[in-house]
C-alpha cells in the first residue's frame, strides 16, 4: 500500500513544487487533477496545477521528469471528463497510458430525485458502453468514485452499476470520508463487495454537528472536516481491511479543509503508516 497526493489539496503550488513536497512528506505518488477545457473557468486563474485535456499531451514530458526526479509515481487522474466526452477520454487514455497511470475518473452518475433512481443508472450503462470499447487492450481503466451526490454514493451501489461490466475496464475510487456523508457501509463488507473493482482510494475524516433548527422544530445537522485521526471512518480499521483483502494501491491524501494548517494535513500519513 501506498501514499499519494490529490492535487486539489494544494491549489497554490505549481506541478514541481507539488513533486517536491510529495517527496519532503514522505509520499509515493501524486493524483493529478485534469480538466476538460469546458471546466477550466470554473476552478479559477489562482490555481496552478490544473492539467488541461486540451495541453495534456504537452504536460506529459513534465510530469515524467517530476515522477523521475522525486521518485514517484502517477497515482491516477482525478478527471472532471463527463461520460458522453469521448475524444477528451481519448486524449485522457492516451496520456494515462504513457505515464503507467493505473486509472483516471469519470464523471456522470449525479442522482437528481427528479428521476428515477434506474434511468439514471441505465443512463450511465449505455454511455459507459461506449467508453468501454475505446480502453479494450490498453493498460489504463476509467473508475467511477464514490461519492455523495451521486447514484453510487456506496459500495453496493457502485458495485452495482460497475458488475455489467469488466473490472479490467472500470475500476471504482473508494472515499469512506464522502460515505460519511452519505452512503456508509461497514468497512470490511464496503471492501468485499468491491472487490476487483477497487482501484483507488482516498482518505480524509468528517463528523457531524449540529447546524440550525427548522421552524417545525427538527434539527438540521452538516458533516464537518476534522484531522483523520478524530473522525467518524476508523482508519486503523479500515486499513486492516484494505490488508486482508489484498489491496496494494495508493491512500490519496484529499484533506481539503482550509481551516487546517497544509502541513498538518500533509503530515496525516505518519498516523496513517502506522497501520500499512
Amino acid at each position: 500500500m501506498k501514499f499519494s497526493i490529490q492535487t486539489i489539496i494544494l491549489p497554490n503550488n505549481s506541478l514541481e513544487e507539488i513533486g517536491e513536497i510529495a517527496h519532503k512528506y514522505g509520499y509515493e505518488g501524486i493524483e493529478w487533477r485534469v480538466l476538460p477545457d469546458s471546466c477550466l473557468k470554473d476552478f479559477g486563474p489562482e490555481v496552478k496545477n490544473n492539467l488541461a485535456v486540451c495541453s495534456l499531451k504537452k504536460s506529459v514530458p513534465v510530469i515524467k521528469k517530476i515522477n523521475a526526479q522525486f521518485n514517484l509515481h502517477t497515482a491516477g487522474f482525478s478527471s472532471y471528463v463527463e461520460m458522453d466526452q469521448i475524444e477528451d477520454i481519448k486524449i485522457i487514455r492516451d496520456a494515462g497510458c504513457e505515464l503507467e497511470c493505473p486509472f483516471f475518473r469519470i464523471r456522470g452518475l449525479y442522482y437528481k430525485r427528479d428521476k428515477h433512481y434506474q434511468e439514471i443508472v441505465e443512463d450511465g450503462w449505455r454511455k459507459f458502453e461506449r467508453i468501454e470499447k475505446i480502453l479494450d487492450g490498453y493498460p489504463i481503466k476509467a473508475a467511477i468514485e464514490i461519492h455523495h451526490g451521486f447514484a453510487v454514493s456506496s459500495c453496493a451501489a457502485a458495485y452495482h452499476f460497475c458488475s455489467r461490466f469488466s473490472p479490467e475496464n472500470l475500476g471504482v475510487i473508494h472515499d469512506p470520508g464522502n460515505q460519511v456523508v452519505e452512503g456508509r457501509e461497514d468497512a470490511k463488507m464496503g471492501i468485499e463487495i468491491l472487490g476487483p473493482y477497487l482501484i483507488h482510494a482516498h482518505f480524509k475524516n468528517l463528523i457531524w454537528e449540529k447546524g440550525s433548527v427548522r421552524k417545525d422544530n427538527t434539527i438540521e445537522w452538516k458533516p464537518k472536516s476534522v484531522p483523520v485521526n478524530e473522525g467518524i471512518i476508523d482508519w486503523k480499521d479500515y486499513i486492516e481491511q484494505l490488508k486482508k483483502a489484498g489491496y496494494n494501491g495508493f491512500l490519496s491524501n484529499e484533506d481539503m479543509d482550509t481551516t487546517r494548517d497544509i502541513e498538518q494535513r500533509l503530515k496525516q500519513i505518519d498516523y496513517l503508516k502506522q497501520f500499512v
